[in-house]
């Protein structure tokens, strides 16, 4: 398992400014929504050999990618965490 990476799909922005090096940031920036970017993830979070990842979304979007991102990754073996930023 790799550990320390950071998967954004905004281009790491908000990893950067966490201070987490640009060399362990991973990006997907092709999806068009949210179905789009778990099923974009899954395959990348798989060929790292990643087994749990935090997922991070606004509060009023949290539900719908709970909902989505959990159909996606079903049966994975990928273990999900959900964190709600507070939207402004």
């Amino acid at each position: 398992m790799q550990s320390g990476c950071a998967l954004s799909t905004h281009r790491g922005g908000a990893a950067l400014s966490l201070r987490i090096p640009q060399d362990a940031i991973l990006t997907e920036n092709e999806a068009l929504s949210t179905y789009q970017n778990a099923e974009l993830t899954l395959p990348i979070m798989q060929q790292q050999g990643f087994t749990s990842a935090i997922v991070v979304s606004l509060d009023f979007h949290m539900r719908r990618v709970k909902f989505i991102f959990d159909h996606v990754y079903k049966n994975s073996g990928i273990k999900l965490t959900y964190v709600s930023a507070n939207s402004l």
